[in-house]
């Protein structure tokens, strides 16, 4: 049963995960080679205007100081700009939201009576062969990686059988026939 505690706990647990994952990403950026300044003026850029250009975004200031201030701007919906589109990045991330929440609607269209239609047949046979396979099958599905399901299911869906695209989207207005197809 879900209590005030119990959701506060699950609340507080989301957040920290949020939080490390949003310092491991920027740490990431910070520990891998390359300088931004250098990246965006080209290879030829003189040191001064690399050392301006560092100044100006910030990069020379202590890396804690520099995760603050992208943790507060991130925060607030400026996910800083993209330096292949030289564009900001919240529009390509708000962009991709209305996909992803049809994406997890129509899994949860399938998962959902699929699970509770598993879980009754296990219950009406516990103990049996097909209890047993159910179990089987739900333990293997839960401990491989999302993301190795997905390559499997491209593999067998998009390549071998030639049933669904392996990449791309639908055009916005496409129908819902053609949206589902791209979406799977």
């Amino acid at each position: 049963m879900l209590t005030g505690r119990t959701l506060s706990a699950r609340a507080a647990s989301l957040l920290l995960t949020l939080w490390l994952v949003s310092a491991l990403v920027f740490l990431a950026g910070q520990v891998l080679p390359g300088d931004v300044a250098r990246v965006m003026l080209g290879p030829f850029a003189d040191a001064q205007a690399v050392a301006a250009l560092n100044r100006q975004l910030g990069a020379d200031q202590p890396v804690l100081v520099q995760y603050w201030r992208w943790f507060c701007a991130a925060l607030g919906g400026d996910f800083g700009t993209s330096l292949s589109m030289r564009a900001p990045v919240a529009p390509f991330v708000l962009a991709s939201l209305g996909r992803s929440a049809s994406l997890a609607g129509i899994i949860l269209l399938f998962l959902v009576p699929l699970g509770v239609g598993a879980g009754i047949v296990a219950g009406l046979n516990q103990g049996r062969l097909a209890d047993r396979l159910i179990v089987l099958a739900g333990v293997s599905f839960g401990i491989v990686p999302d993301f190795v399901s997905g390559l499997l299911l491209l593999l067998v869906f998009g390549l071998w059988l030639n049933w669904l695209p392996i990449t791309g989207a639908a055009a916005d207005g496409a129908g819902f026939w053609t949206s589902g197809y791209y979406l799977i």
